[in-house]
């Protein structure tokens, strides 16, 4: 400890952790997430006022990764509805929005690949959807990349 330590206070140091320093039985929840922030961040020196602002922005982090997921779903499953939507039309009509005509091979490559589009778009909203489902299953990978990108960032 030096001088200004002494005088002033140690300032608090972030630190990167691994999957060995959070030590759980289990996966962690999202309010058990909160909690071992809160421990390291008391481990590291933070003061009670530091401590909530960081559980604070922490908290908005990850409600904004969950809403990402949800946004991410929503938008994918309405360019699904809009698509099927397309491809009954065309289907129908055998016209496109801009009212091209398509007859023979050139019907068929569009209507093969609007019905590709609509399996990436499954496979787009399946992802997510097993995405969002693991994150609020165990937050705990969640919470090492946070704290590790958070000591990068300060240690800059």
């Amino acid at each position: 400890m030096g001088i200004f330590d002494f005088f002033f206070g140690k300032k608090p140091e972030w630190l990167l952790v691994s999957e060995e320093n959070i030590n759980t039985d289990g996966p962690l929840n999202k309010s058990d997430a909160k909690k071992f922030f809160a421990m390291y961040l008391d481990q590291c020196g933070f003061d009670k006022e530091d401590i909530r602002e960081e559980k604070a922005y922490y908290a908005e982090v990850m409600d904004e990764n969950e809403d990402d997921f949800k946004t991410d779903i929503e938008l994918a499953k309405e360019d699904l509805k809009e698509t099927k939507q397309k491809l009954a039309k065309l289907k129908k009509t055998k016209k496109n929005d801009q009212r091209e005509n398509f007859s023979g091979e050139d019907l068929q490559f569009k209507i093969e690949s609007m019905q590709e589009e609509i399996e990436d778009i499954k496979e787009s909203i399946e992802e997510n959807q097993q995405g969002l489902k693991e994150l609020k299953k165990d937050w705990k990978s969640h919470l090492i990349e946070y704290i590790n990108q958070r000591a990068r960032e300060e240690s800059e």
